[in-house]
């Protein structure tokens, strides 16, 4: 990745986009696990938002989300699989990303149209666990350093 999880959340912020860093990286992964072939044309239409070609934060966020995809697409598309995921640092901080990863994911797995997935054991596991994450609400859990842990 080429920037922090924080400046991706500033720019996310400066389009007015209400999904986080994690939740974008989730999408991306989603949809180009599914091999679409536009999928870039897809999470830019589903995900971000048209801007104003001379709003310059508005194409310094763009280009921070371009270069996610980017780093993301390499990421998978290596033999050695390397793929972090986009999360922010620190316990509850990082387990509240991984929700949203995980509820990102879903969603961009819904854009792409992928069907059918559950009918392969392990993918089925995956994607019940992915859910199961992602509804998660870590204000209700106890001990959230614990629980991020247990993740």
């Amino acid at each position: 990745m080429s920037c922090s999880y924080e400046t991706l959340s500033q720019r996310c912020k400066a389009l007015g986009l209400t999904a986080s860093p994690a939740e974008l990286h989730g999408s991306a992964c989603a949809i180009l696990s599914a091999c679409r072939t536009e999928a870039h044309t897809l999470w830019r239409q589903e995900m971000l938002p048209d801007t104003d070609p001379n709003d310059v934060l508005a194409q310094e966020a763009h280009a921070a989300l371009a270069a996610l995809w980017e780093a993301l697409a390499g990421a998978l598309a290596d033999d050695d699989f390397r793929l972090a995921l986009c999360l922010p640092d620190g316990g509850a901080e990082r387990a509240r990303g991984l929700r949203e990863w995980c509820q990102g994911y879903l969603t961009g797995l819904g854009l792409s149209g992928a069907r059918g997935l559950d009918a392969n054991i392990e993918i089925g596991e995956a994607l019940a666990d992915f859910a199961h994450i992602g509804q998660l609400d870590w204000e209700a859990v106890g001990d959230e350093q614990t629980d991020a842990e247990d993740l």
